[in-house]
């Protein structure tokens, strides 16, 4: 397997699992992200923007940019949670957001 990839398996889907975390998870709030996580025997994580951001095209270069952060820096997220990293704000700096990112990820327990 590639070093840095994204596979299908580690993608979090369905409304049930994304209802469960909503609901039994635990929140991390920084400036730039929200982070919701729980413990489990895999890893899975999903990657949401929310709709106040209005246009699409936005939300998915925000989204590409979630991807790319967990995509190169895969070692760096816990291998036993199933994770959902939300991004507040619509403007941010790439730079700061993998930072933020990183640093919040390092408290996940």
């Amino acid at each position: 397997m590639k070093q840095h990839s994204l596979s299908k398996e580690d993608i979090l889907t369905g409304i049930k699992k994304f209802d469960e975390l909503f609901s039994h998870g635990r929140f991390l709030h920084s400036n730039l992200i929200n982070i919701i996580y729980k413990k489990s025997e895999s890893f899975k994580i999903a990657f949401v923007v929310s709709g106040k951001i209005r246009k699409k095209v936005t939300r998915n270069i925000i989204k590409r940019h979630l991807r790319e952060i967990y995509r190169t820096n895969k070692n760096e997220f816990p291998t036993n949670m199933h994770i959902i990293l939300m991004v507040k704000k619509e403007r941010y700096n790439f730079h700061k957001l993998k930072e933020e990112i990183l640093s919040t990820v390092k408290d996940l327990e």
